[in-house]
């Protein structure tokens, strides 16, 4: 899944894999600017963070403040939520913008760095859905896509719990960085792929204010939602193509009726032979003696020791009567 990941993260464009009825990731973005705050605000290096959150962002502890930071907490998505699954992912991202509410430049960043309202931020989650297609007739046949988070139907899809954990992990350690970025200053980074999904939000010229209409593709909220629903494809791909995974359903009602025939057949061989044992029935298979006095109907021995006795005092003789040779009993005679 990696792969899938990082593909999501570096790649500017992808398509869905054929569309069938199968697990996918479904990418959901939200604007959380409102719940930023600024933790420091009287201090030199402002940290900006988001109100009722337990993390921390990440920061490059520098002489000068981070003015981008993006981050995603390290969960695990198997624990329910409501009795629903949690997302695989939350990746949160704060930045100062580079263009101020004229659309130009900021140039006082350290007057106006302080102000959380200046700040921006985003929540994106990758959560784990059922996708299927969802067509409507109305003089045209539309046909969308559709995730669903509940069960759907009688079809059982699974995904171990410990795959969810390595997802969130992976997911955690690709997107968590920090940067400083200001206007005829130099830029730092932290986070190996911190300038691409900066450049996604801020643009190319990320200490400039470029509208637009100039970059040719939409930045901000629109950008970063760009990015996560790519990163979202590329794993859903990878989820259809790559991992295969074998899982076992067991269904017990299903196991009773062959279960109950195997303990009726046990019952009565054992009964059969504790019977045999109390009652000292001859294992008449167990001996080809038993064949010589097999026709004699007042043959009265019932233990295989009788049989071996009489054995020792048997004579016979094997004769040719008619067409076929017999054993004949000549114990009683003379030859």
């Amino acid at each position: 899944m990696i792969k899938g990941i990082l593909s999501g993260i570096l790649d500017d464009a992808t398509n869905l894999s054929d569309v069938y009825q199968t697990l996918a990731i479904y990418a959901s973005i939200d604007d959380v600017s409102s719940s930023g705050i600024i933790a420091n605000s009287s201090e030199d290096a402002p940290i900006f963070s988001i109100t009722g959150e337990s993390w921390q962002p990440p920061s490059q502890l520098l002489t000068v403040p981070d003015t981008f930071w993006i981050t995603s907490p390290f969960k695990d998505p198997g624990e329910l939520e409501n009795d629903k699954m949690r997302s695989i992912a939350d990746i949160f991202v704060g930045y100062y913008p580079p263009c101020n509410d004229q659309s130009q430049t900021r140039l006082d960043w350290r007057g106006e760095l302080n102000n959380a309202s200046n700040w921006k931020a985003f929540k994106g989650s990758l959560t784990l859905c059922l996708q299927t297609l969802d067509s409507s007739f109305n003089s045209t046949m539309r046909t969308t896509i559709t995730c669903l988070s509940d069960r759907h139907g009688d079809d059982d899809f699974c995904v171990g719990g410990a795959d969810l954990l390595e997802w969130s992990a992976q997911v955690s350690r690709s997107l968590n960085g920090s940067a400083s970025i200001y206007f005829e200053y130099d830029n730092y980074f932290t986070g190996q792929w911190v300038p691409k999904i900066l450049t996604d939000i801020i643009g190319e010229t990320p200490a400039y204010c470029l509208p637009d209409a100039e970059t040719g593709v939409g930045l901000g909220l629109e950008g970063f939602m760009r990015r996560i629903n790519n990163i979202a494809v590329y794993m859903t791909n990878t989820l259809r193509t790559e991992l295969k995974e074998t899982f076992i359903d067991v269904t017990y009602y299903w196991m009773f009726l062959p279960t109950a025939i195997y303990l009726v057949i046990t019952i009565f061989l054992f009964s059969t032979i504790f019977t045999s044992r109390k009652t000292e029935t001859p294992l008449w298979k167990s001996s080809p003696l038993v064949l010589l006095r097999a026709m004699n109907r007042s043959n009265s021995m019932q233990k295989l020791g009788q049989v071996e006795d009489d054995a020792k005092n048997t004579r016979v003789l094997l004769q040719h009567m008619g067409d076929h040779w017999h054993p004949r009993d000549v114990s009683q005679s003379r030859y």
